[in-house]
């Protein structure tokens, strides 16, 4: 069975993911808040607006626990960002 992201989870997972963005930031509670959210529903792969997901920014912050936890969870390891950063 598929099952299908709630919309409404992933919008605040995104919000959670923007801040992150925007302040240059991204704590140990906001891996933890990710994957709350991601376990209650909200798509493991959505992106914010510069095309970053929960793995690139736990990843770049140094949180390998959040790292492995998505990875387990299932999170596209060949997703790539908009290339905004010039990450690309």
């Amino acid at each position: 069975m598929i099952k299908l992201s709630d919309p409404e989870k992933t919008a605040e997972l995104i919000v959670l993911l923007e801040f992150a963005g925007d302040t240059g930031h991204w704590l140990k509670g906001h891996s933890s808040q990710a994957l709350y959210l991601i376990n209650q529903g909200a798509d493991i792969n959505a992106q914010d607006r510069w095309g970053w997901d929960v793995l690139m920014h736990a990843s770049y912050s140094g949180h390998i626990d959040s790292v492995i936890a998505l990875i387990e969870l299932g999170v596209n390891l060949k997703a790539r960002e908009s290339g905004y950063l010039g990450f690309n």
